[in-house]
This record gives C-alpha cells, structure tokens and sequence, in this order.
C-alpha cells in the first residue's frame, strides 16, 4: 500500500484536513476512512488528495498549498522525481516524503533534493500519523517563519536603502562595522570604503577629542548626547555638519557592544540657522515670532512709521589711519551699543552703513507708541555712548550724531527670491538722513513731525530751521534733552 500524494491547501491561520485519498491495492475503503478518522482527530487539516504526480503538479499550478505528503513509489513518476520538479521549478512548498521505502540512499537524495522531512510507515498507525502531522506543522511552521523573515529583511533593506539618512553602526572602539548606501551622497564614500575604519577618521580634527569624550562617557551610560553634531569632511574635502542620533546596542544579557543611529547632512540646515540667528539680532525676538513667513512676498505696503538714524563723527577720517582689524573692533563696539539700545525698545534695526545704524518702528508689527519707543530708544543710545566713550583710549572717544523723524514709507521685502532685504524706502527715510547729517555730535535731534507726538512726554531746546538737501522749505528741528518725569 502506498499512500499516493497529499496537498495541504492553505488555511486561515492553521491548516486543515478534510478529505484523504490513499489508494492501496486492497481494502482502499477501508483504509481512507481510517486515514481520515485519524487525520480529523489529530488535527483540523484540509486534504486535497489526487492519485499521481501529473495530477499533483496541475494542482500545484492552480492553486496555492502549505505542503506536499508525498509517497516514493507512484505511477509514472517516484516522489523524489517530484520533488526535484518542484524544486527546479522554484517552488518552495514544504516537502514531506512518507514511504515505506526505508533504504539510506532515499533518505539522503530526498534530503539533498529539499525535503524538508522523510518520515518512514509501518509500526503504529495512529503513532505514525501523530508524527506525520506534526512534521507538517513544523515544517509549514518553518517555513512561514522563513518568508516573514525573508518579508522582514526586505522590507528593512528597503526602509535601509530608502531612507536619506545613513545608518551606521559602531563597537565600543568606535570602529566602523555597518555603514547604509547613504554614506555615498552624505560624504562621498562607499559603504566598503568606511567600514572597519575609526568613526574618528571622517571627524574633523579639532572635534576628535570631544567625540571621544562622548564616546567614553556614552560607553559608561550617560545619555546626554543621543542627539549631536559633529563637523566631519567628506571625500572631496567638503567640510559638513552632521547630526547624529544614537542608541547603545547591548547582547541578551544587556551587555554593550556599541552603538547603532542615523547620520544626516545638517550643513545647509545650520546655515539658514545661522542666517536667522543674524537676523534676530536685528529684529527683537517679539518682532520675529510675529512675522507671518507665509505672507512673506516682494513688495510692501504704506505704513507710518518712526525712524531713528545714527552715524559716527569723524570715523572715516580715523579710518586713513587705523588698521583693519583695530577698526572694525571699535566699530563693532560704538554701532553695537547703539543698536542694542534701539532692539531694548523693539525697533527693527533695518540697517548696517559702514559707520552709521538705521532703525525703524510699527513695522512689522503694529505699535501704536512707536514714536515714543523712538524717542526713548535714541536717548538710550546717546547715553550709553557717552559712557561707552569713557572706557575708550582718547583717540578713540567718538561722537555720535543722532536724528528722529516720523511720516509715511513703504515697508516690505525688497531684492530678488534668493535674496531678500526687509527694509522702508522713501521721503521720510532720506529726510531722516539729512536731518542726521547736519545733526550735532552728542546731541539727538528731532524733526517738528515727532515733537507733536510726543510734546507731553519730552524736554527739548528749539534749534534753528534746518537746511537739508531736498526740500525747499527748511525743516523745523528740536535738540531733544530727555523725557519728562
């Protein structure tokens, strides 16, 4: 007797066995209601018998199964024939060759042609088919384990190779046992050029040491520096900012071998940080949160606004004279006090001019005290350059020239997309200057437009009508002395 071929079709979670073929020579009957008394009680599988290999393979073609029970001898083709079939047809299907065939050469040309078990008749029936099937649990098992690990490898070279960030992965020396593809656009090398180097080599020199301290340190469990950048220089010599992020990698008995993370390209990242980070120094943090950035867009609007414009006396002559580097350092030190003293009152400080500052206010956002915050700010600054003069060597005590003027202007983005300047141009802007030009030295002068904003709240000295390019009429000024108490 022999049992001819079995075809486990795949079931909802666990695998089924209904109906049983098993031809034999005699008593056929008999044994297949045995067989399937058996079957249904050792387990909750579904059978579909067919009587010959042929027939096994056009089911193979049409539908899908967990596993093949097959016998040795069949008619027109043995079970090993088969199983070098399927096999050579790239199937997979878990292989059970169940014969009464016991001879060694079978077992091991079953074996070497990818069963996956050789389970041998006779002895009893009930004990041998509680083998059978647990054999075709384990090897469908197996076999579901293997592809949703296969599935699971794919999916993570796939998430590996898809990600543009580098995955990397280190021991506790810092050498380099995995690098992603990514390590080529990140820094210009192949994954084969970077592992089984030091972390160190690709670090640039003046960051080894710190590197190394948070090595160390990550090593005895601080957790402090997970997330952190490091300036290393890629292959063609570039130097970049990368961000790394890190884990400790540690063996089933939390034993650390290393760490694994991520490593991105921040250069371009720091350096729009950067650029904002200037620009906050000359915006007031208040001023920069309002900013809505998606109305951002060239062009402007009208706006009234006061202005408050500043330049050294005297500087470009000492300039003739000076050193560069001297220059600049006392250059830093006078424009600097002046345009702190303007951020303290919320200006918006438009802009640098060798060695003159310009500020404005209500712009961007609204202030409906902005003449007063103006004038505050201008007394501020003519103070604190005064005491800034004292701590200066006598060749270098300067004076400032200081103008306040109030009126309309265009504010808004002026330049081009790539190059954006938020600035106000126009009449009030260019009297501002020429009020500041024939301004006296240590004095701040304010235009008649200001002192009626704020006449109850200041002390001037009337000066004479001022001639400024420009205008036909002159211009009516005040010295402003303080604000009263």
């Amino acid at each position: 007797a022999y049992l001819a071929f079995q075809l486990l079709p795949v079931g909802a979670g666990e695998l089924h066995l209904g109906a049983l073929h098993h031809a034999v020579a005699q008593g056929a009957a008999a044994h297949h209601g045995q067989l399937l008394e058996l079957l249904a009680e050792l387990g909750r599988f579904e059978v579909k018998g067919v009587m010959s290999a042929p027939q096994g393979l056009n089911a193979l073609a049409t539908e899908k199964f967990d596993a093949v029970v097959c016998d040795y001898e069949m008619p027109g083709m043995n079970g090993i024939n088969l199983l070098q079939t399927l096999r050579g047809g790239g199937s997979k299907v878990p292989f059970i060759l169940f014969t009464g065939k016991g001879r060694e050469e079978v077992v091991i040309q079953a074996l070497n042609s990818g069963a996956d078990f050789y389970l041998q008749k006779g002895g009893d029936v009930r004990a041998t088919f509680t083998e059978l099937a647990h054999k075709v649990r384990t090897a469908v098992g197996t076999r579901r384990a293997e592809e949703a690990l296969r599935e699971s490898e794919y999916r993570y070279k796939g998430l590996v190779e898809r990600t543009p960030d580098m995955i990397w992965e280190i021991d506790t020396n810092g050498t380099l046992l995995y690098v992603s593809p990514q390590a080529r656009p990140l820094l210009g090398f192949e994954p084969h050029e970077a592992i089984g180097r030091s972390l160190f080599d690709f670090i640039e020199r003046d960051e080894v040491e710190r590197v190394q301290g948070i090595l160390r340190a990550s090593i005895l469990g601080d957790k402090s520096n997970e997330v952190m950048e490091v300036k290393a220089r890629s292959k063609a010599g570039e130097l970049r900012t990368i961000e790394i992020r890190s884990l400790p990698k540690t063996d089933t008995e939390g034993r650390l071998l290393g760490f694994i993370g991520l490593a991105r390209d921040v250069t371009e990242k720091k350096r729009l940080q950067n650029k904002f980070e200037v620009f906050t120094r000359m915006v007031p943090p208040q001023v920069v949160e309002r900013l809505d950035v998606n109305s951002l867009k060239l062009g402007g609007i009208r706006k009234e606004v006061s202005i408050v414009f500043a330049d050294i006396q005297g500087f470009t002559t000492l300039s003739e004279t000076l050193d560069p580097e001297i220059l600049i350092e006392k250059l830093n030190r006078y424009v600097g006090t002046a345009a702190e003293a303007m951020l303290l009152q919320e200006a918006t400080v438009d802009k640098f001019i060798g060695d003159a500052v310009m500020a404005f206010f209500n712009a961007p956002d609204d202030q409906p005290d902005h003449t007063l915050r103006a004038i505050r700010a201008a007394i501020q600054m003519r103070d604190d350059i005064l005491d800034l003069r004292e701590t200066m060597e006598p060749q270098f005590r300067l004076n400032f020239r200081i103008a306040v003027h109030r009126g309309e202007a265009v504010v808004g983005l002026v330049g081009t997309k790539d190059r954006l300047d938020y600035t106000i141009i126009g009449d009030t802007v260019n009297t501002c200057k020429r009020i500041q030009d024939n301004g006296i030295p240590g004095k701040v002068i304010i235009s008649d437009v200001v002192y009626q904003h704020v006449k109850d709240a200041v002390i001037v000295n009337p000066l004479e009508p001022m001639h400024v390019k420009g205008r036909i009429q002159p211009v009516t000024v005040f010295e402003l002395v303080g604000l009263q108490l």
